[in-house]
């Protein structure tokens, strides 16, 4: 079942649509990951070491998206954040890497403009969620993605992000969203001014050396980034596809 369902506010139905996660999932770890993976599982003589290691990362991250959407819904709000009760019911880890995010935020980000927001591609039947959007220093809309790796491996993050911008330009008015993945679900409202991106980027909180990285994705290579999420967004259609309630998709197929 897709994890988005959406539709624009006023129409009857909703239609869904696969995310750019699953997308993405077709292509190729690579040797490096299953290194990791086999050193991971010897080191603990535990063939499950990975699965485990891999779950309990993903729940750092979860909890460190929801403080940083927090944060920026205030900001959005142009309030000022009571830091200690924001940070009140966080470890040490999850506060060390909050205080690189706001280094990031002193150096680059002028104003927050969205957070956590659903974005979705109606044409090419794919919908997501963009971590923040901001407005620089210099004028400039920046879509970003947040991750929390020890790494930024492969072209996916920017091939992902790539997808975001084109999904959200094509974006005005009200949309009603179901979500649902992991236990999770919902059905809200947003809505959405027309909007021009001028760049994406990756901003990557390291989990375990309190340091972060801000990557602009370079303007020269956005079009092939997208070009080749496009192609393997086809080859899901074509190949893979699950069957969705949505009459663009099917053609697709």
């Amino acid at each position: 079942m897709a994890r988005y369902e959406i539709k624009r506010k006023g129409e009857k139905e909703f239609t869904q649509y696969t995310s750019p996660s699953e997308i993405l999932g077709q292509l190729e770890k690579g040797f490096h990951f299953y290194n990791w993976i086999a050193e991971l599982c010897v080191k603990e003589n535990d063939k499950t070491a990975w699965t485990k290691k891999r779950d309990a990362t993903a729940d750092i991250g979860l909890e460190f998206h929801g403080l940083v959407e927090t944060y920026i819904n205030i900001k959005i709000k142009e309030q000022m954040p009571d830091m200690r009760m924001l940070l009140k019911d966080y470890n040490v880890n999850i506060k060390q890497m909050f205080y690189q995010f706001l280094l990031f935020e002193k150096n680059n980000v002028k104003k927050f403009l969205e957070s956590e927001k659903p974005v979705v591609h109606e044409e090419l039947c794919c919908a997501g969620t963009a971590d923040f959007v901001f407005l620089d220093k210099e004028n400039k809309i920046c879509l970003c993605d947040l991750k929390t790796k020890n790494g930024i491996y492969g072209k996916e993050p920017a091939m992902q992000v790539s997808f975001y911008a084109s999904a959200r330009t094509t974006m005005s008015g009200d949309y009603e969203v179901k979500f649902k993945q992991d236990g999770q679900s919902w059905v809200k409202t947003f809505s959405y001014e027309p909007m021009f991106i001028h760049y994406t980027a990756i901003l990557c909180i390291y989990r375990d050396f309190f340091n972060m990285d801000f990557i602009p994705v370079k303007e020269k290579d956005a079009p092939y980034l997208l070009q080749g999420f496009l192609r393997l967004l086809d080859y899901f259609y074509i190949i893979s596809a699950r069957k969705l309630n949505n009459k663009r998709a099917k053609k697709r197929q």
